[in-house]
């Protein structure tokens, strides 16, 4: 605004100020000029005002009062000034009324006012609870840091953002000294003597029991990590807007550590084996070890960072379990009936059925199950035809049955195990998510069903499963219309959401993921997880826009709301607001 002076003028009516209000104000103007008056003997045009009112025992001030009278038989004396208003007095009866009348005289003498422009110490403090508890500090401190957000707004308003950033950062430097010791211990002693139900710091984290040795450990070393961060870490204007609201930095707990969220490939660690750093796991040869090394690789990669883990084609990976499954259970079958209808005993029918399957089982899947005993029967002589082709009907039939029940079973398994298996020093189990629902295979398609049925039927005593959390993916020509191949597993994932609140759906021809699909290749099909992670696009690379193995390696919030609110229905104000905001993201975003 034309014509508004940059610098601070304080009126304080009365006589000495209270110690206590003498200190905040002191506080407050730390580093700062400004003009000083007692009361006003003429017009004050274009200022900007901080009224410091001091109140006695009885809610009296002589002079305040005859600040009163001035502003009320002085029209347009405060014209184009902008003001804020602090109130102290020893009592709890009459900072409100104080303020309101001075608030209403003023603004009748032309003096505008920033918004929440009146800071009350009431005598207690007891007004600052949730500012304190929120900003895990005293209540005196509270009291100190709302009077001095009162000064930055008033220095704020209107556009005078250079003159103020340099306060905020002065301010922050001396707040730093004075709650090194004090903010952080005070936090320590929540921890340590507060049940989790009574304090939001042991409770921030639903994932995590902070009532738990563990949990309690984790609450430890991540608000000691917090405090170095803000105090010795970030760049001091990012610390700032932090504290102060106007931005929140994710996870600052783990700053400096490693990577938020990522989705597993396991088709690649299922094939070679892997190692969690304490040992090497081999390739998986059944539906239950894929299982179990699914939910190894979930945990150990949740051990190594702050965020959630993917599976972004939880259909496609464990399809080949489901192939080795039905591989050996066909083999078993075939041997058996061989055996009990021609006397052979076990080695010789072993040996027989090797003979017939080894040139075909390498390659055999669930789908091609006719056509192998086909095969097999051209392999053998015009008298073993019959016992071949008995003997393969039967072993088809059981190893689909033996199967689909080893499927449930694994899929029961891997739902159980995300639920309670630990991770992070035991604190807390995984954060898990999985993607499926477009594998046409009939091996994929058994894992879906499975799967779902297995989320269906609840925990052991029916609950509702809170981890993997489940995301169908709904393609049209794949499962989204009648006819379509998966149409069967997406109206029972309907189903399934209805009863489990899982899976949710995500729309592969949404136009934003259709861009990046590419027919048949998992690694074209966009994946989410259940903290909404969604990275896919590549600006860098255009040739490696894929799925597997991305996630993010941080994110920061900017407080929108505040904004709308500081432009007063000015829409070029509110976007210059934001661009400032996002250039100060920016920076703290690289330096992370």
């Amino acid at each position: 605004m034309i014509g508004i002076s940059e610098e601070l003028t304080v009126i304080r009516p009365g006589g000495a100020l209270s110690p206590r209000c003498a200190g905040v104000l002191e506080a407050a103007l730390a580093g700062r000029q400004a003009e000083v008056l007692s009361r006003l003997e003429g017009p004050l045009t274009g200022r900007r005002l901080l009224f410091v009112v001091s109140l006695d025992e009885g809610g009296v001030n002589r002079g305040f009062y005859d600040l009163l009278a001035h502003l009320r038989t002085h029209p347009n004396c405060l014209d184009r000034c902008v003001g804020s208003v602090l109130v102290d007095a020893p009592g709890d009866l009459y900072t409100k009324a104080a303020g309101r009348d001075l608030v209403l005289a003023a603004n009748l003498a032309g003096c505008a006012f920033v918004g929440r422009p009146l800071v009350e110490g009431t005598g207690d403090l007891r007004n600052f609870t949730v500012q304190a508890r929120n900003a895990g500090c005293s209540l005196e401190a509270a009291y100190h840091l709302a009077t001095a957000d009162l000064v930055e707004r008033v220095l704020m308003d209107n556009g005078y953002v250079q003159t103020a950033k340099s306060y905020i950062l002065y301010r922050e430097e001396r707040s730093r000294a004075r709650e090194m010791n004090t903010r952080l211990m005070k936090t320590y002693e929540d921890i340590t003597f507060s049940k989790a139900k009574d304090s939001d710091i042991k409770r921030e984290n639903a994932n995590i029991d902070g009532d738990t040795a563990m949990g309690t450990m984790l609450k430890y070393g991540s608000e000691g990590a917090k405090y170095f961060t803000d105090n010795y870490v970030l760049p001091k204007d990012a610390s700032a807007a932090h504290i102060n609201g106007d931005i929140h930095i994710h996870d600052k707990d783990f700053y400096m550590l490693t990577e938020t969220c990522c989705q597993i490939d396991l088709i690649p660690l299922f094939r070679n084996g892997f190692s969690t750093g304490h040992g090497h796991l081999r390739e998986p040869n059944s539906i239950e070890s894929y299982s179990a090394l699914a939910c190894i690789a979930i945990q150990a990669n949740q051990n190594e960072m702050h965020g959630g883990q993917s599976v972004p084609h939880f259909d496609y990976a464990m399809a080949g379990g489901v192939a080795k499954t039905f591989r050996k259970e066909y083999r078993h079958a075939f041997t058996a009936f061989v055996r009990i209808r021609t006397g052979m005993d076990a080695a010789q029918a072993e040996e027989f059925s090797q003979q017939i399957l080894l040139p075909v089982m390498p390659a055999i899947r669930m789908a091609d199950v006719d056509e192998l005993g086909k095969r097999m029967e051209g392999l053998v002589a015009e008298n073993e035809r019959e016992l071949v082709r008995a003997a393969h009907a039967y072993a088809a039939e059981e190893a689909l049955r033996i199967t689909d029940r080893r499927t449930y079973q694994a899929m029961e398994a891997f739902v159980h195990n995300l639920n309670t298996m630990n991770s992070r020093a035991g604190a807390q189990v995984p954060f898990s998510s999985v993607n499926y629902g477009t594998d046409t295979s009939a091996e994929g398609r058994m894992v879906v069903r499975n799967l779902l049925l297995a989320t269906q039927a609840g925990l052991g005593s029916g609950e509702t499963s809170i981890f993997p959390v489940q995301i169908f993916k709904v393609k049209e020509g794949v499962n989204y219309n009648e006819g379509d191949p998966n149409y069967d597993l997406f109206k029972m994932a309907i189903k399934t959401s209805a009863m489990r609140l899982f899976p949710n759906f995500s729309f592969l021809d949404a136009p934003f993921n259709l861009q990046y699909y590419k027919p048949g290749d998992y690694n074209s099909e966009v994946a989410y997880m259940g903290c909404r992670t969604r990275v896919l696009g590549n600006v860098y690379d255009p040739d490696r826009q894929v799925t597997c193995g991305r996630g993010n390696l941080s994110f920061t919030s900017i407080n929108l709301p505040r904004l709308g609110i500081e432009a007063k229905g000015d829409l070029d104000r509110f976007f210059q607001l934001l661009d400032d905001q996002i250039d100060l993201v920016f920076r703290q975003l690289l330096h992370r």
